[in-house]
């Protein structure tokens, strides 16, 4: 079952009107999740246990919909600030002083997270995905195509993000103080209340 909404003027309203996107229900949402451990200078989820989400077609869009507004103004009317529509880095990095949220609206791609030590995880994802990556979780694009970009998001309060690539043990210690001081979001991307406040306490 999916609802289906419009957004005009920062509201997201139900309508029939012709730019339309589709939102899973919570009941027949597909969510992906892995914990990963500390894997060489990347700490992952070493530190507070948080799942890496991955929301499988949580979303999809009409042919004439501009998918990236679409995914922006829920991210922020869920309290994230859309900072940038892009792809993926090809090397593996994190950020120690914010967790990630990122919509595909474009294409798909296989995605490595965790650095490049044996233990990584990799997924690939496609249009109407939606992750949220904890602070201190590694990940990169192995592979893209279909123009693959993303909307990023990050929580009102954060700061800029940061970024660290895993490789030395002074960075890995400054990016422990960091990761510690990290809140967890007040609210899902996707669903305001929704799995994220379940899975990540």
């Amino acid at each position: 079952m999916r609802l289906f909404v419009t957004m005009r003027l920062g509201v997201i309203s139900e309508s029939s009107l012709s730019k339309t996107m589709s939102i899973s229900s919570l009941k027949s949402v597909r969510l992906r999740t892995h914990v990963l451990p500390r894997l060489g200078y990347f700490p992952n989820s070493e530190f507070h246990q948080l799942p890496l989400l991955i929301y499988q077609n949580v979303l999809s869009f009409s042919e004439t919909s501009d998918a990236g507004s679409f995914v922006e103004e829920l991210f922020r009317k869920n309290g994230f600030l859309p900072q940038w529509r892009y792809g993926m880095y090809k090397q593996s990095h994190y950020h120690s002083n914010t967790h990630e949220v990122l919509g595909v609206i474009c294409g798909g791609a296989l995605l490595r997270f965790g650095g490049e030590d044996k233990g990584v995880v990799e997924e690939r994802v496609h249009t109407g995905d939606v992750l949220v990556i904890p602070v201190g979780v590694g990940h990169r694009a192995v592979e893209e195509d279909g123009n693959f970009q993303m909307v990023g998001a990050y929580a009102k309060d954060s700061p800029s993000w940061d970024m660290n690539y895993g490789s030395n043990q002074q960075e890995y210690d400054q990016a422990t103080l960091n990761i510690h001081k990290v809140p967890l979001p007040k609210s899902d991307p996707v669903y305001g209340k929704g799995p994220l406040l379940k899975l990540w306490t």
